[in-house]
């Protein structure tokens, strides 16, 4: 025996509401996963635990939130570059002044 059931008589009916899939923040994982491996290691670990957790809380549906972890991903993985710029600036700087008192002293040790 077939039961029919029309749309308006059904006693039991499921609704899915389905709101708009916004799409997932970018969450910076490569940029922190460079940053760790050449610049400055302890921003980039932070800046690669931020992109995990960007992408856990999208998945969980909490998209304020996954912004916020991206966007601090971010920041941290861009102090981990400038503080990676700065430390190799200042190991060549150093070089050249350990360079020129090398070569003033061994000028002055033939002179």
């Amino acid at each position: 025996m077939k039961q029919y059931c029309d749309i308006n008589i059904c006693p039991f009916q499921t609704v899915i509401v389905r709101q708009p899939q916004q799409a997932a923040p970018s969450d910076y994982l490569a940029f922190a996963i460079i940053v760790t491996f050449c610049c400055c290691l302890p921003f980039g670990i932070v800046g690669i635990i931020k992109a995990s957790e960007a992408k856990n809380r999208f998945a969980s549906g909490d998209y304020d939130g996954a912004e916020e972890s991206s966007e601090s991903a971010k920041n941290w993985s861009i102090a981990g570059l400038v503080t990676g710029c700065i430390k190799l600036t200042l190991v060549i700087i150093l070089n050249f002044v350990l360079a020129a008192s090398a070569v003033n002293e061994a000028d002055e040790y033939y002179n």
